[in-house]
């Protein structure tokens, strides 16, 4: 089973300049270091230059966007959540999205994707499982920093 816990970190948005990111660390391994390592020499296809998702743009999706009850726009009607997003600081620019399976035992994100690239495969990024419980207290946590 996996852990997982949300950073804040400052980040350098070509669009927003400098303010804090959401940056999901699993078991350890901030995600955007394992997608630069398994990515980031694939100049031109947005693979592994994605960042966090601006903290700002996390509390706008309204409170659970990490347990899948966002209402709002960019996510209501998917089954996805994004957990990267592009360095210009749109989420909807370049977003690594995974399916969100949501049980009373597990938190799951089964696989990745990245819509501006449907042909990529993250199959290397592998498949992400949580206790439920643990991480419900993680994404409450994020919440009340933010």
């Amino acid at each position: 089973m996996d852990s997982i816990e949300f950073a804040l970190e400052p980040c350098e948005y070509r669009n927003f300049g400098k303010t804090l990111a959401v940056i999901p660390i699993i078991s350890g391994a901030p995600l955007t270091e394992v997608v630069r390592k398994l990515f980031g020499n694939m100049l031109g296809q947005h693979a592994g230059v994605q960042t966090g998702i601006r903290a700002e743009e996390i509390s706008n999706f309204g409170p659970g966007y990490f347990l899948g009850l966002s209402k709002h726009r960019l996510w209501r009607k998917k089954s996805t959540i994004g957990v990267l997003a592009c360095g210009c600081g749109l989420t909807e620019c370049w977003t690594l999205e995974t399916p969100l399976v949501v049980s009373d035992v597990t938190v799951d994100w089964p696989s990745f994707t990245q819509p501006d690239r449907p042909r990529l495969d993250y199959g290397d990024l592998g498949t992400f499982s949580f206790e439920y419980q643990q991480y419900a207290a993680a994404v409450k946590d994020l919440e009340e920093r933010l």
